[in-house]
């Protein structure tokens, strides 16, 4: 049975081997770059930024992480999807799905009325991933070929 577990930014802090395997996700899923060139350190400091503000979901199996989400309030009951990034691996089974889901489940306890990203154009599959989702285009920024996307929470 897969799990989906959310964790503040400052329980993963704190649990080093956590931290280390997200790292090691973001670097290798995400970003998709060596990690001589995002040292752990920048990644703690950047999750340390707002952290008592931050939420971070993550899929797991046996301990095995599979897919991670990060999310955090910009201002009253608006919020900030960061990453989402599913391991190389175990793509295209539903995990980043199930994990924005539990995303929309969470923001809607917490009175959240949108949450909001930036997706990279040139990608046009992870476009279209957040559209179906039901995000809609906001505002493009042809100079970062950058897209915001919201979707409105109900």
């Amino acid at each position: 049975m897969r799990n989906i577990k959310i964790i503040a930014a400052t329980e993963l802090i704190l649990n080093q081997t956590l931290l280390k395997t997200m790292y090691l996700l973001v670097l290798n899923s995400y970003y998709e770059i060596e990690e001589q060139k995002f040292s752990i350190d920048n990644y703690t400091q950047n999750i340390q930024n707002n952290d008592m503000k931050k939420v971070i979901f993550y899929l797991e199996k046996d301990g095995e992480i599979l897919s991670y989400l990060e999310c955090e309030l910009l201002r009253e009951n608006r919020y900030y999807m960061s990453r989402l990034t599913t391991d190389k691996n175990y793509r295209n089974k539903g995990y980043a799905r199930k994990l924005l889901n539990e995303l929309v489940e969470h923001l809607k306890m917490n009175d959240a009325t949108e949450v909001v990203i930036n997706v990279n154009k040139n990608k046009p599959w992870l476009r279209n991933f957040y559209e179906d989702f039901g995000f809609t285009l906001f505002s493009e920024n042809p100079e970062l070929d950058e897209a915001t996307y919201k979707l409105y929470i109900k």
